[in-house]
């Protein structure tokens, strides 16, 4: 038989290990926060995020609506994805611009003016909102919409002037005389508003400028200062072609080829303008320039020798031709018969 002293010294309980010591906590072993994760995720998206941006922005000033929006889509996932909700509210805005271009549907357009405006408030993004509101009332005015987009452009100058730059100030008065400029009885108001931007002008942001010119000699063409018109248009041209900024480029060629043709009595001038509309061959579906040699309403060759006209869309008939339709007593008669885009002879840039 075992003894006590046996019995007693197997039956104890098994010794504890002895714990080791954590060491010290390290930067290197200290995991990071969740606070920590996500902000380092931030970091990384965005430069994706601007990659994006410039890419579409780059393919929007070159008229390629399509592949821009494409960019824009992508920005805008990037930066959900990543919690970024200033960026998502830009990628947002600029998405609008693109439908708008597409002559998307009207509630698709909205949704995302929207859901950027949404964002700019919850973050309180104060040039977003200028922004947002800018776009907005271009689209207003698009759809023939004036006293709607007279009152967003009002709003952007009053943000503009309270806790903004003159920069945007100066967009925003440029904004305003173009409006103002498409109705009647306004145009002194309009020249107005267009010498304030030219003022506050600072030369800081050069698509901003020739857009500027661009809207101030339509001004100049509704209130019959032609000569004065075709001089800012000319001056705007050069600029355009200088920055690469087609899209602006497109819509100058287009009022100075109508302003030659129809008021100056100047078409051989008008042929060069429209010649160089036609080399930019933009793609179908876009609000780009017609391609065919024809004029869709009479279906007869458009260098005949009888004048033409190119509207804003840059779809381009005899004058006589889509003067008929004018007259007629359709209510699309003032829109184009191919892409039913509204009609305005000076188009704002």
């Amino acid at each position: 038989a075992e003894s006590g002293l046996a019995r007693g010294f197997f039956n104890k309980p098994a010794k504890k290990a002895k714990k080791t010591p954590e060491p010290p906590a390290t930067a290197e072993t200290v995991k990071p926060s969740t606070a920590e994760t996500l902000e380092a995720r931030q970091a990384a998206a965005k430069d994706a995020v601007l990659r994006e941006q410039e890419a579409g922005v780059r393919f929007f000033h070159s008229c390629a609506f399509r592949e821009a929006k494409t960019s824009f889509d992508c920005m805008r996932r990037l930066a959900s994805d990543a919690q970024l909700g200033k960026e998502e509210g830009q990628a947002y805005r600029l998405l609008a611009n693109c439908l708008d271009k597409l002559n998307a549907p009207e509630e698709e357009i909205d949704a995302a003016y929207k859901q950027a405006m949404k964002l700019a408030h919850q973050h309180d993004d104060m040039q977003l909102s200028f922004n947002v509101l800018t776009g907005m009332g271009s689209h207003e005015v698009k759809q023939e919409h004036l006293d709607e987009a007279e009152h967003l452009y009002f709003q952007s100058l009053m943000l503009a002037k309270r806790v903004l730059s003159p920069h945007e100030e100066a967009i925003a008065e440029g904004n305003l005389g173009m409006c103002l400029g498409q109705m009647e009885g306004r145009r002194a108001e309009s020249l107005e508003h267009f010498r304030k931007a030219l003022k506050l002008q600072d030369g800081s942001n050069t698509h901003s400028t020739v857009t500027l010119l661009a809207n101030y000699a339509s001004a100049l063409c509704a209130d019959d200062r032609y000569e004065e018109a075709q001089k800012e248009y000319e001056e705007a041209l050069t600029l355009a072609r200088k920055i690469g900024d087609r899209r602006v480029e497109v819509n100058i060629l287009t009022n100075l080829a109508n302003l030659c043709e129809h008021v100056l009595s100047l078409p051989e001038k008008a042929s060069l303008y429209r010649k160089a509309l036609k080399g930019h061959g933009l793609a179908d579906g876009d609000a780009g320039v017609a391609a065919a040699d024809l004029c869709a309403i009479c279906l007869e060759n458009l260098e005949d020798g009888r004048p033409q006209i190119v509207l804003g869309c840059n779809h381009i008939y005899h004058s006589e031709c889509f003067e008929g339709v004018l007259s007629s007593e359709s209510e699309s008669r003032s829109k184009c018969p191919q892409c039913r885009n509204s009609h305005s002879r000076f188009a704002a840039a």
